[in-house]
């Protein structure tokens, strides 16, 4: 396999993550300041 390909594969793994982690907490928080209102 090729290091590089690694890498980028890596890379989008952590991406992918951090979105999925920042999406589902902005998520928590629109349905947090909608039940308090």
């Amino acid at each position: 396999m090729v290091p590089g390909l690694l890498s980028i594969s890596s890379f989008l793994c952590f991406t992918l993550s951090s979105i999925q982690a920042w999406l589902s907490f902005t998520t928590l928080d629109v349905i947090a300041m909608y039940i308090h209102g």
